[in-house]
This record gives structure tokens, sequence and C-alpha cells, in this order.
């Protein structure tokens, strides 16, 4: 098994400091871990006060700590949940070439960075995979010495390179897909009326055109063993995690990352259409999401 050297990580964060000062607890236990947090901007002058309350926290927590390589960029206006994202994550690319991605409401376990070392080879050689998730929502049916793939982004954690960014950002910004007849008519309708949304402006999500552009494209990210992290989001802050389904708050588990051989022979099919039923919820009534779609684009446009 190759290994890559210690990824350094981001987080992207707005409003949840207490959140990623936990983060930092876990994340300053690993030496010579390079740690940059890029905040977006406030909405209102109420969010401009906890930001910079929380900034100094931020400050405050790296000099107690004598912490060293924390590099911190704030920007000046609000981007919104996508450009946010994605401008957090161009700057940490503009310094990296390789890390990994965790949003403010993420918790992980330190392993997570012990499966991205232990794939990092696997990711820069296979040119369809991705990214290196940390999620893993049916441990309990898989063998516990093999990894599984999916075609969906699970994005509770991730890590990649520049150049597979470059990728995953013409993925979320491509006007057109060829979604053929490989899969239902139900998926593809709900992918469409997803990718219609966001470009009209009814929803602010990068995730979902992601989503789209990987499963139709065969793309893929590789999931580990078992989970590796939660999403705690759930919170007064939150715009899209409202409430967590109780399926998907899998405990991190907490055991040592093995050096597994080979990806299971569980087909990404298969892999998907449990993520579609309990992650995405994909049902028969999607069969008019993008006529729904359309309607509340003409609702929002008219009245």
């Amino acid at each position: 098994m190759t290994y890559s050297k210690i990824p350094s990580v981001v987080i992207l964060g707005h409003l949840r400091f207490t959140k990623i000062i936990n983060l930092l607890l876990i994340l300053t236990e690993i030496s010579n871990l390079k740690i940059y947090i890029s905040i977006d901007g406030p909405k209102n002058l109420g969010e401009a006060e906890i930001q910079l309350a929380g900034i100094e926290s931020i400050h405050n927590f790296i000099a107690e700590k004598k912490v060293e390589n924390v590099f911190l960029q704030k920007s000046d206006v609000n981007r919104g949940v996508s450009a946010g994202v994605i401008y957090g994550i161009d700057w940490f690319f503009k310094n990296e070439n390789f890390g990994a991605i965790l949003e403010e409401d993420i918790l992980i376990d330190n392993s997570f960075l012990d499966h991205i070392r232990m794939n990092y080879k696997y990711l820069i050689e296979d040119s369809k995979c991705l990214f290196l998730s940390a999620s893993q929502f049916f441990e309990e049916i898989l063998p516990t010495t093999e990894r599984t793939k999916s075609s969906y982004p699970l994005i509770w954690g991730w890590a990649t390179t520049d150049e597979k960014w470059k990728v995953m950002k013409s993925l979320i910004t491509l006007e057109k897909i060829n979604r053929g007849f490989r899969y239902g008519l139900i998926s593809r309708f709900y992918w469409a009326a997803g990718r219609f949304r966001v470009k009209n402006f009814l929803v602010d999500s990068w995730a979902i055109p992601l989503a789209d552009a990987m499963h139709h494209l065969e793309y893929f990210c590789l999931l580990p063993q078992w989970n590796l992290s939660t999403n705690i989001g759930d919170d007064e802050y939150a715009i899209h995690t409202r409430k967590i389904p109780t399926n998907l708050k899998v405990s991190i588990s907490k055991r040592e990352i093995l050096d597994y051989k080979e990806i299971h022979s569980m087909k990404v099919d298969k892999v998907d259409k449990m993520i579609e039923k309990h992650v995405y919820k994909i049902r028969k009534r999607h069969l008019l999401a993008y006529v729904n779609a359309i309607f509340d684009k003409f609702v929002d446009n008219y009245f």
C-alpha cells in the first residue's frame, strides 16, 4: 500500500465557531498538520458580531495551544452555501495540491486521515475516482476488510487533489447532461429537477448538480470500510439540514483502519440504490419532480 504524506485540511465555516473549535481540538493533536479555515461573510450586522467574536475565539485557541500552521481567511461578503464552499476550496487548493475538506458541522475521527493516506494512490490512479469520502452508512452489511464505491458524492468529510477538484467544479457547472436510459425515469427526473432548481436559484446547493453529474457520467467516490464522520449541523444555524434522519445518524466507528487490499465486489449500482432509498429518499412521487420544479419557478417569478 502506498501512503501519502499527512494531508492538509480545510474547514469551511460561517457561524458555528464552537464546532470549529471542536474540530481544531481533534486536528491539532496531529503533528505537522496544516489547517486552513475559510469563513464565509456575514448576511447582516448580527452575524457580523457573531463572526467577530468567533474569529477572536479561534485566535485565542491558537495562542493558548501554541498551534502552528493554521491559516485563516474571511470573506467580506456573504457568498452563500454553494459559492462560499467553492470559494473556500479554491483558496485551499491555491496553497495545497491534496487535502481533506470539512464543513463546520462535520465531526470526524482521526482515522479519517489514515483512510485518506492509505487510498491516496488509488485516488490519483483512477481517473473516475473524484474523492475519498469519510461516510459509510451501510457498514453493518459490508465486509469490514473492504471498501465500496458510490457514484453519489457523500461529502460529510472528504478528500481530493487540486486536479480532481477542477473536474468536480466543471461537473457542478455543466449546462447539459446526457442522462441516457441506463437509470430509471424516477431517478432521472429527480436529478433533472434538482439541477433545474439550482440553476434557477430556487435552491442554493453545490452538491445537487455534482451528484447529478457524477451519477449519470459514472464518476465515483471511494467509501471507507466503516463510518468515520457524522453531521452535527441540525441546529439554529442550519440552512438545509433542519433535521438529520435517524437512519443517517451513524455513529463514528472507533476502530483501526485496516490496510485493505481490494474494493468490495458489491456493484456501484447496488450501493447507489441504497443511497437513493435511505439518503436521498427517491420515491415514485418524484416522477413529477421536474414538473413541480417548473411550477415553483413560475410562482417565484410571478407571485
